[in-house]
């Protein structure tokens, strides 16, 4: 059969290597197989069906049906192989008279990971394994299309450690960073499950809590994180006491966008630092106020 192979473009290979990275199988009308190249005997030995080669049963049928439909098919699927469940991209073709199925194969888990990998490095801290900033806002943004869609309320609780920077200028960087990590473990065990815990960058951390019903249910996970700094952490061969304090703020009552939110619930956190360690406040105009006067001058 004439089939076009059209390499994935994430791959920069000579033809001749390609080709050797290609395995090819044809398997009769009935899906039994019929021939394998070397390479996909190699990484398809089990496999005596096509039904065999899918990761998925369901992924099988949905194949072979969109297969017959159209009779030339691509994409990136998984495929069970003698190293175990593998990304590839496969390029199949029917014949119309036989309805004999022929297919390339490329191993692209090497790929995939690679995604995979760069993913996490661009939206996960990699210190404390948490969301960082830039999914922050792709959260707060969906959130705010559902609250709008369905009348509903989410909040955020901004906060940050008291006298961090006492401990990283006492014990070294190395023993804040084991603190952070202690933190954000027992942070985000403490939480409600519908919540979501985020890491801005140094001492400074963001829940997300969608579908709320009243502030009093923010002021409620408030005081649950600030109850975490009441047991000593175990860093380093010693026990350290360290506190949070929050800022409260809610939408739509405290702000219609993310930016918004994000300040006036950093607002309310350093009026929580000035009144006391280990609290927290719901926002208000006047933090707002008091501030914007503050960088008037």
């Amino acid at each position: 059969p004439t089939v076009a192979l059209k390499p994935s473009t994430s791959v920069d290979l000579p033809a001749s290597d390609l080709f050797q990275s290609l395995a090819f199988l044809s398997f009769d009308e009935q899906g039994r197989k019929v021939s394998f190249s070397t390479l996909a005997a190699s990484c398809f030995s089990g496999v005596s069906n096509i039904r065999e080669l899918f990761a998925v049963s369901s992924a099988a049928s949905s194949f072979t049906q969109r297969l017959s439909e159209s009779g030339h098919l691509e994409q990136e699927i998984r495929l069970s192989t003698q190293e175990g469940v593998r990304w590839y991209r496969i390029e199949a073709h029917m014949e119309p008279q036989t309805q004999c199925v022929h297919m390339f194969a490329q191993d692209i888990q090497v790929l995939r990971d690679y995604e995979v990998e760069l993913y996490r490095m661009q939206n996960y801290d990699s210190l404390t394994q948490l969301p960082n900033r830039h999914l922050l806002y792709q959260q707060l943004a969906k959130a705010q299309v559902t609250a709008k869609k369905r009348d509903r309320m989410f909040g955020i609780l901004y906060f940050d450690l008291d006298g961090f920077k006492v401990v990283n200028d006492t014990f070294g960087h190395r023993v804040g960073d084991q603190l952070l990590q202690r933190v954000s473990d027992r942070i985000k065990a403490t939480i409600p499950s519908r919540s979501c815990l985020y890491r801005l960058g140094g001492d400074e951390f963001v829940v997300v809590t969608e579908h709320v019903s009243s502030i009093e249910e923010l002021e409620a996970i408030a005081r649950g994180i600030n109850s975490t700094g009441v047991t000593p952490y175990p860093v380093s061969d010693l026990e350290m006491l360290i506190t949070t304090s929050i800022g409260v703020a809610c939408y739509p009552i405290h702000g219609t966008d993310a930016d918004a939110l994000l300040k006036n619930a950093d607002a309310a956190m350093y009026r929580s630092k000035e009144a006391a360690h280990n609290g927290y406040r719901v926002y208000d105009d006047f933090m707002s106020d008091g501030h914007r006067a503050y960088m008037t001058l």
